[in-house]
């Protein structure tokens, strides 16, 4: 008996230092969530000063409108994947089950990007009619067409930054989604604007913050479960399990 006592307290050190990196970690993720979240809306108001001031109110509201429509085309695409995603994700990697976690990754991503490609399609062939029809200024045609580039980006950027979550790691989605792209954004639209581009130029670097969001959430994905693309891990697809929880 005396000589198992040691072991007993060896085993609630383990435990209690297990316990303390956990919470640790989750005061790390709040406070990294709550910088990217202060420092998104301080680009976004500097983002609207520059808009006011390069565009003028009614380009503005044009620009507005622009990412407004991308934005909901964006969440249509995700199908509310991105519940299922961070959860079966953070389940499968708990059960060291890599081709599980692996297969839910990838389809998610797939299905996403296919529905995104779809949505930007529809955006693009219906700017005409949205432009004239429904917002009688034609001069709107042109940018939706542009905007509609930034679709399938956006879509590929927030799910694979969605997926990282359900490594219980925020810091690269407050990274790329609060800090990187809206500050590309604002740093090319007045680079653009110098240059004699200040409308297209606007949508112009909201596509291009789009493309590299989309880039850095795939390398950060990538970093964080690199079996992503080993090809001896097979992907294991659970559909039911994915879509059952989405959408909540």
């Amino acid at each position: 008996m005396l000589e198992e006592a040691p072991k007993v307290v060896n085993e609630d050190v383990s435990k209690a230092d297990s316990h303390d990196g956990r919470v640790g970690q989750i005061a790390r993720g709040v406070g990294v969530g709550s910088f990217g979240q202060g420092t998104g809306r301080i680009l976004g108001f500097a983002m609207q000063l520059v808009l006011a001031r390069t565009l003028g109110p009614s380009l503005m509201g044009a620009y507005l409108l622009g990412t407004t429509i991308v934005n909901l085309a964006n969440i249509l695409s995700q199908l509310g994947m991105d519940n299922g995603l961070v959860r079966w994700v953070a389940h499968y990697r708990a059960a060291g089950d890599d081709a599980r976690v692996k297969g839910t990754i990838v389809q998610a991503l797939i299905l996403s990007f296919a529905l995104s490609l779809v949505l930007a399609a529809a955006v693009f062939l219906s700017s005409g009619y949205l432009a004239v029809r429904v917002f009688d200024k034609p001069f709107l045609e042109t940018l939706l067409k542009a905007f509609s580039f930034s679709i399938p980006f956006f879509t590929v950027m927030s799910m694979s930054l969605w997926a990282t979550q359900g490594f219980k790691i925020v810091k690269y989605s407050a990274f790329v989604q609060q800090m990187v792209q809206p500050l590309t954004a604002l740093v090319l639209v007045v680079v653009l604007y110098f240059l004699g581009a200040p409308v297209f130029g606007a949508v112009g670097a909201y596509v291009t913050s789009m493309v590299l969001g989309s880039i850095l959430g795939l390398f950060y994905l990538r970093k964080v479960f690199p079996k992503i693309a080993d090809a001896d891990v097979p992907s294991v697809f659970e559909t039911r399990d994915l879509f059952r929880v989405s959408g909540r």
